[in-house]
């Protein structure tokens, strides 16, 4: 395995990177404590780009960019967050700001972008989900969803009016929001109504908040990181409209906070990362065909990597090589290449 090292210039020695994604392209965005968001250049590890946020002044900014992604995987389209704001950039303009929005009642912890790049959904600490129509900028649905937190927002892939949302209140939602005056909660699953015996941690001591979650970018998988150490699996039922869980996968000691299906174009690897500073690399290719319809399948051990700090986003590509790429409580990104597969 091979370990490099990033370092985006605006970073300092008492920063953090709270968020990265990497483009199809190889260009890297790195949301900084501070608000700023870098755009590096995988081939080279400089950065091309600064983008602070409108208004920003160095060292009177009390709010980090908890979010950045590529549109779609787009190299140019960017989005990302500076408190309860929402910028999108275009990195091939000489002023990259295209257009901002300031619809979330707090501050915002996680931006999704659908398939078709017309809508874009946020929740933030008050519970809520803003969705915004990007065609027009206008709000699509406001919608207080959770009773606490909500901590992560995600669209399922090729389904762009069906969304997924998960928080501090140990509960996933699953929505229709075709129709903008009625969208639907077609499902609430709380984790804690999941069997204990699945679990290593008894949820009492550890509830399981849930702290992240991801969807497979080509399959119906969806993974839960939760508090009580665990990562739940779910498969989306897309005959029944219902999220079906298939397996709890336990490893680390410590919550877990990060969960990253990988964008290879083998589909089958989740990465896991948690307040242990490891992080783990499952084979979930096994789909249980095998076994007893009655009983979990059994996945291979995971790969584990002692990244020896608490990790705060995954991002993953398979351009030029399988990479995976890790941010931390560090002022830089970390690059993992050559990683062996779980057997």
């Amino acid at each position: 395995m091979q370990v490099e090292r990033y370092h985006p210039s605006s970073a300092k020695a008492d920063n953090s990177i709270l968020s990265v994604d990497i483009s199809q392209g190889g260009t890297v965005a790195c949301g900084i404590d501070h608000g700023v968001v870098d755009v590096l250049e995988l081939s080279n590890k400089q950065t091309i780009r600064t983008l602070p946020p409108p208004n920003w002044v160095e060292d009177q900014s009390d709010y980090g960019c908890n979010s950045v992604i590529f549109a779609n995987g787009s190299q140019h389209v960017l989005y990302c967050n500076d408190d309860r704001r929402i910028f999108k950039y275009d990195l091939r303009q000489q002023n990259p700001l295209c257009s901002s929005f300031d619809y979330n009642k707090e501050e915002i912890n996680q931006i999704a972008v659908n398939c078709t790049e017309s809508h874009l959904a946020a929740c933030d600490d008050a519970g809520f989900i803003v969705v915004i129509d990007l065609r027009n900028g206008a709000v699509y649905m406001d919608k207080c969803c959770h009773d606490s937190i909500c901590s992560c927002v995600q669209f399922l892939p090729n389904q762009p009016f069906k969304l997924i949302s998960a928080g501090m209140d140990c509960k996933l939602n699953y929505y229709d929001i075709d129709s903008e005056e009625n969208p639907t909660v077609l499902q609430t699953i709380n984790i804690n109504d999941i069997s204990p015996s699945e679990s290593n941690h008894a949820t009492m001591v550890n509830p399981p908040f849930i702290h992240h979650l991801d969807v497979a970018w080509n399959s119906n998988r969806i993974a839960c990181a939760t508090n009580d150490s665990n990562i739940y699996v779910f498969e989306t039922d897309y005959e029944e409209d219902e999220l079906v869980h298939t397996q709890c996968l336990s490893g680390h000691s410590l919550c877990a906070n990060q969960s990253h299906f990988t964008r290879w174009q083998s589909t089958n690897y989740l990465v896991s990362a948690g307040n242990d500073g490891k992080l783990m690399l499952w084979d979930l290719l096994s789909d249980g065909s095998d076994e007893n319809e009655d009983e979990e399948c059994e996945y291979p051990a995971p790969v584990v990597i002692d990244h020896k700090c608490k990790v705060n986003w995954i991002a993953s590509s398979d351009a030029p090589s399988q990479i995976i790429m890790v941010s931390d409580l560090s002022p830089s990104i970390t690059l993992y290449s050559n990683i062996g597969c779980p057997s």
